[in-house]
């Protein structure tokens, strides 16, 4: 992997502290006008997916401010699946 983009890191597993992990996917933050796009890997020993690099801590509010949306809790009498959140999670929880 390439040197990180400005103000992100390279960071070891959150779960398990390696540094060793397998580019899964990337992504861009569909909420932002941004050309970065966001590296999802896999950790090889434990298996934990993870922003790897991430936004260092002192500037994660640049990418995550208050009134980011997926903060907002819209909640829906019919939907009883936890919402997209809860889809998302259900779809790829053993993926």
């Amino acid at each position: 992997m390439g040197e990180p983009p400005p103000d992100f890191e390279l960071i070891a597993c959150p779960a398990c502290g390696s540094d060793r992990f397998t580019r899964d996917r990337e992504a861009r933050d569909m909420n932002r006008e941004t050309s970065l796009r966001f590296t999802i890997v896999r950790c090889d020993a434990c298996g934990l997916h993870y922003t790897n690099p991430r936004p260092t801590l002192a500037t994660l509010g640049r990418w995550y401010p208050q009134d980011y949306e997926p903060y907002q809790h819209k909640s829906s009498a019919s939907d009883s699946s936890g919402g997209a959140t809860g889809r998302l999670l259900q779809r790829n929880a053993f993926g």
